[in-house]
């Protein structure tokens, strides 16, 4: 099935090349192809890595042998521009995760651009935004008009039983499939969209102990329009309906009380369970030679969801301005966003809160030596993180963290008659919430404060460089307060005509929980590369960690030690 869906895109492609090209030009482009032998070429890069572990003193945390293969090529074949990605690993039985692969290719010629394999596509905010699915998609641009279509799986059924240490929540197989089609001339704009998204009740057992876990089903609509009045102002619209089953198995409800609209022309058959919500974004523009000035106001029901976003807050609403400007002949660059921001909107809440909300990024350039960056938040925003962020395991789940408040400050200056010692001071902030089974964890807020401090030295004659750090990390857990002071230096150097790179670092981390310093952990890494020939680069990675307990504390960290080696090839064309 999946072979004639595929299959059928290609011949679809092929028919509107054929309609929509000058076959003049087309056939006089590939004559010169012919000519200059350029019918074929190929960028980017592959690598392959195989890794080594071997610990002592604490329970294993990566498979003692793991293996990755890494892909990024651009294939132009006529004319058609195919940028191609791949990664393929071995898995992880400690994780008890299988063999996986990921993988997919979008070429294009012209107008045309077409996806397979494990791709992602926006279509809006509201509707899909950037949610991966292995499956098929099709972009056409031609002139003014736009059209896209997707399908695929949007998630790979997981059973409980397979989280070991992560403690993924379990999922079903969910397939969905859009489109958006609509009309864009650079002044004005207006796209409509639907996308429809569905579980396979089947495809794994119920989940025992997880029994927020269901079956859910999605049909979403969406407009977006925007339009430019003279040169100075704009305005842009977003709105989407959402229909939701949040579980398939609960009892229906007669047809009657549904009309076709709601049921989404019949994409959707309405239980129990299923919500009707909407969600709308308008923000009016407007240019000066002073900046860009906007007023924008987001209104978004309670329960509204799409299954074409991995998670994003609901009942709330937003009514902001935002500018971006600078001063001082440009050497200070500001955007600020400023607002309200209330709850409740529907009034059935028990809880009701109206609060301020803000962001500011600026940008200072003091001198030739001196910048300055500042940003502070506490817009609620979503943020994917991989389970296990070493670079020894890599596992194909992610987990999702809101942060509620961010502020980042870095300052950087050049030091030295050639500016080439750098000295570096960062701190930052940051007040967040896991989510999980699409609920905020407002119990369990975690703030982490870190500081940083570095200074590089560059030796250009001996071909070498030196850096030392000072890093400090308080993060304050539920029931635990856990400070990291950790010094470093790192060295290196080129040799054999920069054929060769070595490196060196050696770090000591003091741990301090709830106060009581339980840990001293001692860091050796190295890193040798060796560029063979012109496009080959072979490399060797050692790390050493000794990690000694100094006392008991609460169990968070162990006495153990532990090894770690590989070997890296890559090929760049």
């Amino acid at each position: 099935m999946k072979s004639r869906f595929y299959l059928t895109i290609i011949l679809s492609l092929l028919f509107i090349s054929a309609q929509g090209q000058n076959l003049d030009n087309v056939f006089k482009g590939l004559k010169e192809r012919s000519q200059n032998g350029e019918w074929f070429k190929m960028s980017g890069g592959v690598s392959t890595a195989f890794n080594f572990n071997h610990i002592t003193g604490m329970p294993r945390r990566f498979d003692p042998f793991t293996w990755r293969l890494n892909a990024n090529l651009n294939f132009d074949i006529a004319g058609i521009s195919a940028p191609f990605s791949a990664v393929f690993s071995n898995g992880s039985s400690v994780y008890n995760l299988p063999k996986y692969s990921f993988y997919g290719i979008s070429p294009t010629y012209k107008y045309i651009t077409l996806h397979l394999g494990d791709r992602s596509m926006n279509f809006s905010p509201y509707t899909l935004s950037g949610h991966n699915f292995y499956g098929a998609g099709l972009e056409l641009k031609p002139g003014n008009f736009r059209f896209s279509f997707m399908y695929g799986q949007l998630k790979r059924a997981r059973a409980e039983d397979a989280n070991s240490i992560q403690n993924f929540e379990p999922s079903y197989a969910r397939k969905g499939w859009g489109f958006k089609t609509g009309y864009d001339n650079g002044k004005s704009k207006i796209g409509l969209i639907l996308f429809n998204a569905a579980d396979d009740p089947f495809s794994i057992p119920n989940p025992t102990q997880n029994l927020n876990v269901q079956p859910a089903a999605n049909a979403v609509l969406g407009l977006e329009a925007k339009h430019q009045f003279w040169k100075i102002m704009s305005l842009s619209v977003d709105f989407a309906r959402s229909a939701l089953t949040r579980n398939q198995n609960s009892f229906d409800l007669p047809t009657s009380n549904y009309n076709t609209w709601q049921k989404f022309g019949g994409l959707i058959q309405p239980n129990a369970s299923t919500g009707f919500h909407h969600a709308i974004k308008t923000s009016l523009g407007l240019n000066t030679k002073l900046g860009q000035f906007n007023l924008n106001h987001e209104r978004i029901d309670p329960g509204y969801k799409t299954l074409g976003a991995l998670f994003f807050n609901n009942d709330l609403e937003n009514i902001t301005a935002s500018t971006s400007t600078s001063f001082f002949k440009k050497k200070l660059n500001l955007s600020a966003n400023a607002g309200l921001q209330r709850n409740n909107i529907s009034g059935d809440g028990s809880n009701s809160s109206n609060r301020f909300i803000g962001a500011l990024n600026a940008a200072y350039t003091a001198s030739e030596r001196l910048n300055l960056n500042l940003a502070i938040s506490n817009f609620s925003t979503t943020n994917r993180m991989r389970a296990v962020t070493v670079p020894v395991v890599q596992v194909d789940s992610i987990i999702l963290v809101q942060t509620n408040q961010s502020a980042n400050l870095s300052v950087t200056y050049l030091a030295g008659k050639e500016k080439t010692n750098v000295l570096t001071g960062m701190f930052s902030y940051q007040q967040s919430n896991s989510i999980e089974n699409d609920v905020i964890n407002k119990d369990q807020t975690t703030t982490y404060y870190m500081g940083v401090l570095a200074f590089n030295k560059s030796l250009a004659a001996q071909k070498m460089s030196l850096s030392a750090s000072l890093m400090g990390n308080y993060g304050v857990i539920p029931n635990i307060q856990l400070l990291t002071v950790a010094p470093s230096f790192n060295i290196s150097k080129s040799l054999l005509e920069d054929k060769m790179n070595l490196s060196a670092n050696v770090s000591l981390s003091g741990v301090w929980s709830n106060g009581e310093n339980t840990n001293t952990i001692l860091t050796l890494q190295s890193n040798t590369s060796y560029r063979l020939f012109e496009k080959h680069q072979l490399s060797l990675q050692l790390s050493w960690v000794d990690s000694k307990q100094n006392a008991v504390g609460n169990g968070l960290t162990e006495a153990f030690s532990e090894f770690t080696g590989g070997v890296t090839y890559g090929l760049n064309f």
